[in-house]
């Protein structure tokens, strides 16, 4: 860690079952890594190695309730490095935050670069390259390099439920447990 006034805030019940990095560290010559945060919200479940790296000034991941973290996930709000537009003298490369939604499901080999926001209940598939991602959508499955919506109108569940065949058999899938949902709410229980 190197900077002033940062903040990691890592909310009740989370699980880190691996090696989780934080790091705020200047991305590269000439960088500043202040007033910088990482927030893990609620009942997040961090399943294998994962890298948070707020590299510029007032950058923030900011991580919703109810996610869950396979393996190999690195999430970088700087390139470290400045990519000069020779006609404007301008950077083109801006850093900025990365925002993830309650109940998404980040999966295995997966990069989220700066200026990316994923809604809530969504998937991100294997080995997606999420960058300056700013779809809102819900529900969704992205995917591929760069990453884009793939699949709408999909939720997902921590339970493996097999086939669907399988799944009206396991008690805690999510149309069970959906339907024990309404049960309760309609007086049937």
């Amino acid at each position: 860690m190197k900077g002033n006034d940062n903040c990691i805030k890592i909310d009740k019940d989370c699980t880190i079952n691996h090696k989780f990095i934080l790091n705020f560290f200047p991305a590269g010559i000439g960088a500043i890594s202040d007033n910088c945060s990482i927030k893990l919200g609620s009942d997040t479940f961090i399943n294998g190695i994962t890298t948070l790296f707020c590299g510029e000034k007032n950058t923030h991941i900011t991580i919703g309730k109810n996610c869950l973290f396979a393996n190999n996930i690195r999430m970088t709000t700087s390139d470290s490095h400045s990519i000069i537009d020779m006609n404007t003298s301008n950077r083109t490369n801006i850093p900025g935050n990365i925002e993830i939604g309650d109940r998404c499901w980040i999966c295995e080999d997966v990069k989220i670069l700066n200026n990316s926001f994923i809604g809530s209940d969504c998937v991100v598939a294997t080995m997606a390259l999420v960058t300056n991602f700013k779809n809102k959508s819900n529900n969704c499955v992205i995917g591929g390099v760069p990453a884009k919506i793939i699949r709408e109108g999909i939720t997902w569940d921590k339970t493996c439920i097999g086939n669907n065949n399988d799944a009206t058999k396991n008690e805690f899938s999510f149309k069970n447990v959906l339907n024990k949902i309404r049960g309760i709410v309609n007086g049937k229980f």
